[in-house]
């Protein structure tokens, strides 16, 4: 599958895996492997970027994986992101896919978004709902 695949179709939040399609060298040769990781690894689509133009430069459309988060004792200290352009000569794969955002009057379990601060959901509107405030678990004042 083609980058601009990835970017015209893989929902946000799908595990992709990327490859330039050459083996995997001998663990001895570490150098090399190093090498080959870099370009044969994976990671979760977290951002689809279109292609925007400032003044005479364009920048192509892009999209970013969130490779992996380095720390200890349950503290991030360094978040790896890669980004790739749309016309990238490597190969990817959809390994697992997300469902796409539901909406806020959609049906289905509640699930609470990852930057919330409470574990506890609130319920989901019912479909023709119309807009409400969500009460919040902390207070404001």
């Amino acid at each position: 599958m083609s980058a601009q695949l990835i970017y015209d179709l893989a929902p946000l939040g799908s595990l992709v895996r990327f490859s330039d399609g050459t083996p995997r060298p001998p663990e001895r040769h570490r150098k090399k492997l190093a090498a080959w990781e870099h370009r044969n690894s994976g990671g979760r689509l977290i951002r689809k970027q279109p292609e925007r133009r400032i003044g005479n430069t364009v920048i192509g459309a892009s999209f970013t994986l969130h490779s992996g988060d380095y720390g200890g004792g349950g503290v991030v200290v360094l978040r790896v992101h890669r980004t790739f352009p749309v016309d990238s000569d490597l190969a990817f794969v959809v390994t697992e896919r997300r469902s796409s955002v539901r909406s806020a009057c959609s049906t289905g379990p509640a699930r609470m978004p990852s930057w919330s601060i409470s574990p506890a959901a609130a319920p989901m509107p019912k479909p023709g709902c119309r807009a409400t405030a969500i009460q919040m678990p902390f207070s404001t004042r």
